[in-house]
Order: structure tokens, then C-alpha cells, then sequence
């Protein structure tokens, strides 16, 4: 089993995968599980999903901290999403079909939005608050 890399957008997609595919990934869940160190028993999805999200910009902030530039620890982040994608549905030496990249690509389009949409409101509520 390949080494376990990936960041917010391996996440997002793991996601996806797993509430699309949940039959096929449920061999490996117990090994995600033990890379993310936490039992799935203990943990909702969604506090899986946050603890995992919050561990990976860890590791991307240590990366950057180490040197990493901004631009290369973004692309291995997506190409981490793209190989664990890939794996968590066909596993070691399968590939996605045609459909599947497109499936992949749009759900990662629209988690980019989500998260534009987000930081937007976000900054809009900030120059919102009355200045004191």
C-alpha cells in the first residue's frame, strides 16, 4: 500500500468517493483509521472528516514552514487527491474510467466553490462588523 500523503483536497475527495462508493471502501476503512489515528467508532463521518482535514493543513503548514513553495505543495496535494482517489476505488493497479475522472473533476470543481463561497461570507462579515 502506498505511503499516506494527501491534504485538504484528498479529503474532499475521499469524501466523495466514500459516500458514493461506501461498499467498496469499507475494507479500507479500518486502515484509514489507523493512518489518521483514530478509531471510526468513536467519531461521527463529519468528525472523521474535520480531524483528518485539520491533520492535513497541519502537514501542509509544516511543509511550508519547511521550505516548501506554495505552488508545488499545492500540486502535491492535488496529485496525493488523485492517487488516493484512484486507489480508494480501484485499488493498486486500477484505473479510473472516463466517467470517473469526470465524477472526480466535478466534485472537485464544486469544493472549490464551496470553499470560494465560504471565504467570501467570510470576509463579508468581517467588514460588516460595526467598527469600535
Amino acid at each position: 500500500m502506498p505511503p499516506f500523503v494527501g491534504g485538504f483536497l484528498f479529503l474532499r475527495v475521499l469524501h466523495h468517493v466514500y459516500t458514493r462508493y461506501h461498499c467498496m471502501l469499507q475494507a479500507h476503512a479500518v486502515w484509514f483509521s489507523f493512518c489518521i489515528g483514530f478509531r471510526r467508532s468513536t467519531m461521527s463521518d463529519h468528525e472523521q472528516h474535520q480531524a483528518a482535514l485539520n491533520r492535513f493543513i497541519e502537514l501542509a503548514n509544516e511543509l511550508a514552514a519547511d521550505g516548501v513553495q506554495k505552488g508545488v505543495l499545492a500540486s502535491a496535494l492535488m496529485r496525493a487527491a488523485a492517487v488516493y482517489a484512484t486507489f480508494s476505488v480501484a485499488g493498486n493497479k486500477g484505473a479510473l474510467t472516463p466517467e470517473g475522472i469526470e465524477r472526480a473533476t466535478t466534485f472537485f470543481k464544486d469544493n472549490l466553490a464551496l470553499v470560494q463561497k465560504a471565504r467570501q461570507q467570510a470576509a463579508e462579515q468581517s467588514t460588516d462588523l460595526p467598527k469600535e
